[in-house]
């Protein structure tokens, strides 16, 4: 049974759809400045070299009106704020291992966001759904398996392949 639904509400349906993109892409800007001042900010290799010496900070807190009393010795010469966050175990997990990576990372999530800025614009303004998309559960479900099935192999695929190209460098 076909219900009747007024064009406001489909004109609602798109925004909201072109709208996903947008928050995805507000997403990968947070993951992008996260490895960016991870790479710029904190002492990730220092700690990867000695990580019961050197404890992670990625924070310093700059000697202004006497706040500078916040850093701490974390070991190997650097001051700063000790974190307990966990982003060196999941940079570590990751198989990140330098700031390199970390800056590289960063770049990737930036285009990420442009890309799903992108996204958002031309699912709104040139391809927007038809009001039967968002109608029809199984067409939605699909897409949705067909960009996982996509993705998280090729990902699994890439992090296996940088985990060799380390293991045969050494």
């Amino acid at each position: 049974m076909h219900r009747v639904i007024p064009v406001i509400w489909r004109k609602s349906l798109e925004k909201v759809f072109s709208a996903h993109f947008g928050q995805l892409s507000i997403i990968f800007l947070w993951l992008s400045g996260m490895y960016f001042h991870g790479a710029r900010f904190s002492n990730y290799e220092a700690c990867l070299s000695d990580p019961t010496h050197i404890g992670p900070s990625a924070q310093v807190v700059w000697p202004i009106v006497g706040q500078e009393i916040l850093n701490g010795d974390v070991g190997g010469g650097f001051r700063g704020i000790q974190i307990t966050s966990g982003f060196f175990q999941i940079w570590r997990a990751s198989g990140i291992t330098s700031e390199l990576q970390l800056y590289c990372t960063a770049i990737g999530a930036l285009v990420f966001a442009a890309l799903m800025l992108f996204a958002g614009w031309f699912h709104y303004h040139k391809a927007a759904p038809k009001l039967a998309w968002f109608q029809d559960v199984e067409s939605m479900l699909n897409h949705h398996l067909a960009a996982t099935r996509t993705w998280v192999p090729f990902l699994g695929r890439t992090i296996q392949y940088m985990y060799l190209y380390r293991l045969t460098n050494f």
